[in-house]
């Protein structure tokens, strides 16, 4: 009988353990920050929610259902996806190919890596990335100690030079990417494209898992009343040509010096400098085609930005 207890509090303890790391159960809620591309100041207006709300069987597979309050623009995100657990790796179902795209794997090990497939929306250009891990940890949250991957990505594709690129963000079990669950979003967006985006996980809940908030903002769904402001360039500032291939020329004639950063679309500064004479040239010959944005300042206070359109 003995034998029998203890083999038994063995067997509930691990299907606890199951529970806790069961990725997206029935009522599993994630909450991301939404915002506006060209909106200034950067103030989440409004939040993008995602809920499990089911399971179903795809291609023999068990997978959980996931609604999204609203899709992503420029994407091929539904507001309808199917995520697949197996063992440590989480694969997404991609409806176009009808196939899975391994998203996540928890259990890998420093420099292992796995691609995905996708398709560039708006210019219809199949694209692979590469994902690779490059170091991995444990966090504890709310008591449960969760495993966490930081990664690298790299796009199959000339105009990249085949490096490998850091995510600013964790991979951590339960909660998925910090920026938004399907980070690949970020991959199909076309050129000309500005609309909404996710950026930073507001809080989890599921319930083998409970509640879970990250701080960055006062509640799951706040929405923010920010006081809007709208930049355009600069008054005696003009960035041409635009579009651009090879040289973007900045003239200055305001008499002040500028500091200028030119951006993608995930914030990731790429080109930056302080204009003091009348003209500036910046490279951008080799950077993808696609849309950028810079942004002026006088010290550290922004007086501007212009969208800046790269073409091939």
């Amino acid at each position: 009988m003995r034998h029998l207890t203890f083999t038994l509090a063995l067997l509930l303890s691990a299907g606890a353990l199951a529970a806790q790391t069961e990725f997206a159960p029935v009522g599993a809620v994630w909450h991301y920050h939404k915002y506006e591309f060209f909106q200034f100041p950067w103030v989440p207006i409004k939040f993008y929610r995602i809920e499990a709300t089911g399971d179903t069987l795809i291609q023999g597979r068990s997978c959980s259902i996931l609604e999204t309050s609203d899709p992503i623009d420029c994407t091929r995100r539904r507001h309808k996806e199917y995520v697949s657990q197996q063992g440590d790796t989480i694969w997404l179902y991609d409806q176009d190919a009808e196939a899975f795209q391994l998203l996540y794997n928890f259990g890998a090990q420093p420099d292992d890596t796995w691609t995905i497939d996708l398709v560039q929306v708006l210019s219809e250009m199949p694209l692979t990335v590469t994902i690779r891990v490059d170091s991995i940890s444990t966090v504890n949250i709310v008591g449960t100690s969760l495993r966490r991957y930081y990664a690298s990505h790299k796009i199959d594709s000339p105009e990249w030079e085949g490096e490998f690129y850091p995510f600013p963000f964790p991979f951590t079990e339960l909660l998925g990417a910090e920026n938004y669950l399907f980070y690949i979003w970020g991959f199909e967006i076309g050129p000309l494209c500005d609309t909404a985006y996710p950026w930073g996980l507001r809080c989890y809940y599921d319930p083998n898992f409970g509640s879970y908030e990250t701080g960055i903002a006062p509640f799951c769904n706040w929405i923010g009343v920010p006081v809007r402001e709208t930049l355009s360039e600069p008054e005696g500032v003009r960035v041409f040509p635009n579009p651009v291939s090879d040289r973007l020329h900045i003239e200055n004639l305001r008499g002040a010096a500028l500091a200028f950063e030119l951006t993608d679309l995930h914030g990731r500064t790429l080109r930056r400098g302080i204009n003091a004479d009348f003209r500036t040239e910046v490279s951008v010959a080799q950077l993808p085609a696609g849309v950028y944005q810079m942004v002026f300042r006088e010290g550290t206070r922004p007086v501007g930005r212009t969208r800046v359109v790269v073409a091939k």
